[in-house]
């Protein structure tokens, strides 16, 4: 039987490549023929362009304008060694369908199609509602479902985007989601019921991810910092906790951030590492502090102690950290002048114990997901 995988394999995001394999590798695991629909959306594929040029309408002056320019050259280097990174790891790990741009370039040789994980359905980053993360093309036999998808923070959906919704989720056979929040929403406000199901990088343990683990020699104890945009919050937190903990600072992302580099000291090193490297540095650190679900995902994965900073209003990571009692570790940061640096421990028996009934229940759904959308197929 062959599945295909709709989602954002394609992003410059550690996360959203890292929950691809997750689903990709555990559906093999099950003994199924597993590919990942190369579909590549506009707003992925423009933020991998190489020469990222600022709007004049959206500087504030010309002096801006020409100073977010010159960055932009200067990160040229930077984004293509990203790139290159990124696709060496898709090529090497991810079986890839034909590339697709548009519905009419579907194969019709899957028996059931996985669309997700990841935020595949937040009109903030899809520029709206993308049909094709909504079953919103010809699949003919081919069955749809969607596991552990994300909207991202449902109190910013208005009573249109429900009715939008609503019209769109009834392309799927079996619908489970990420957040308990979307959940509830969902039936709350549409009256559909779908299951709470864990991110695909949670299928797999730390084990699993060992395979992939590159070393990124530090030569000293670290505290990694990870976060998709630097803030000077995050990074003053960030700095406190290093000091406490007498060691180096290191600030990962997946491409360099001028603005850390302006706040950096000789006690602070950016890297923008391979995906293996991001996994190397997280399970050698003596701690992490980040503001993203997967970096607190991958913490958890390597049982070390981290800190989440609260993002929005912090559903994607409060669901998580709610389900195996590790609230505590989600801390507002709005203002780090103001917060208690404590670097606690964690006792991560418990945890291990609860994250492992919760794998093996999204396991079996997966399981019977599988089997019976299949077997039932017209």
């Amino acid at each position: 039987m062959k599945i295909g995988i709709l989602t954002f394999h394609r992003a410059i995001n550690y996360g959203a490549v890292l929950q691809c394999y997750g689903l990709c590798t555990a559906l093999k695991k099950m003994g199924y023929d597993v590919e990942v629909i190369d579909y590549r959306p506009r707003y992925i594929e423009d933020d991998r362009k190489i020469l990222q040029l600022p709007s004049i309408k959206n500087c504030s002056s010309l002096g801006d304008y020409l100073k977010t320019s010159i960055g932009a050259f200067v990160s040229i280097p930077e984004r293509l060694d990203a790139n290159s990174r990124f696709d060496a790891f898709i090529s090497t790990y991810l079986k890839l369908s034909s590339s697709i741009k548009s519905i009419k370039n579907f194969s019709k040789d899957y028996d059931l199609i996985i669309v997700g994980s990841d935020q595949i359905w937040n009109p903030q980053i899809c520029e709206g509602y993308d049909p094709i993360y909504w079953g919103q093309f010809p699949h003919y036999s081919t069955r749809l479902a969607a596991y552990a998808a994300s909207i991202g923070e449902t109190g910013l959906l208005l009573e249109d985007d429900w009715e939008k919704i609503g019209k769109r989720i009834l392309s799927f056979d079996r619908v489970s989601v990420r957040e308990k929040q979307l959940r509830d929403a969902l039936y709350e406000n549409i009256g559909v019921q779908s299951s709470c199901t864990i991110d695909p990088t949670l299928l797999l343990t730390s084990t699993d991810y060992d395979e992939l683990v590159e070393s990124v020699n530090i030569g000293e104890e670290y505290v990694m910092a990870f976060s998709v945009v630097g803030t000077n919050n995050f990074m003053n937190y960030s700095r406190k906790i290093a000091e406490k903990l007498n060691c180096k600072l290191i600030v990962v992302t997946a491409r360099e951030i001028p603005q850390i580099i302006r706040r950096s000291n000789r006690d602070i090193m950016q890297v923008s590492p391979s995906i293996g490297g991001f996994l190397g540095l997280i399970k050698n650190s003596k701690y992490v502090v980040t503001t993203s679900f997967h970096g607190t995902v991958f913490s958890i994965v390597y049982n070390k102690p981290f800190y989440t900073a609260a993002h929005h209003k912090g559903s994607r990571v409060r669901s998580l950290l709610s389900s195996i009692g590790l609230e505590s570790r989600l801390i507002d940061m709005s203002n780090s002048d103001n917060i208690c640096v404590n670097p606690l421990e964690i006792d991560y028996h418990e945890v291990d114990m609860l994250l492992s009934s919760i794998r093996s229940e999204s396991r079996r759904y997966l399981a019977s997901l599988c089997e019976d959308l299949t077997s039932n197929k017209s």
